[in-house]
């Protein structure tokens, strides 16, 4: 494979219509949110995922041209990393007011997420190449 430098390949595959993982599963945005307080709280566990996430995640979308990975629903290279990034959801932060915010932007976002990816799974054939709430992007 031909590998080059190509910093619009991160951009896509986080916020590309058809390949975006913010907006194909919008509860990643509320996860990379929640990776500052993880650092904060569990500093040495927050450094070794990073550090190992890292170095595919810049693998497969700055230096690989063909991130978007051709004609297919979502940000297929970047789904074994999705655990990774979904793990600042456990940073719950402190406060109740806050943390009832928190819960409530997962159990939203999340619901979201899971619809879209119903609705892009379920009749793959219509969604192919597009995202399913946004066809003519």
């Amino acid at each position: 494979p031909e590998f080059t430098f190509s910093p619009a390949g991160l951009a896509g595959i986080l916020f590309s219509v058809r390949y975006g993982i913010i907006l194909l599963s919008p509860v990643a945005l509320v996860a990379l949110v929640g990776w500052p307080r993880l650092f904060r709280t569990n500093r040495s566990f927050a450094i070794i995922i990073f550090w190992t996430a890292l170095p595919y995640c810049l693998l497969m979308t700055v230096i690989y041209p063909h991130w978007s990975a051709g004609a297919v629903y979502g940000p297929r290279y970047v789904i074994p990393m999705l655990p990774f990034i979904y793990l600042g959801l456990a940073s719950v932060p402190s406060g109740r007011i806050s943390r009832r915010i928190w819960w409530i932007a997962i159990v939203v976002l999340g619901a979201i997420s899971i619809l879209i990816n119903a609705l892009g799974a379920v009749p793959y054939w219509r969604f192919i190449n597009r995202h399913p709430l946004f066809p003519g992007f």
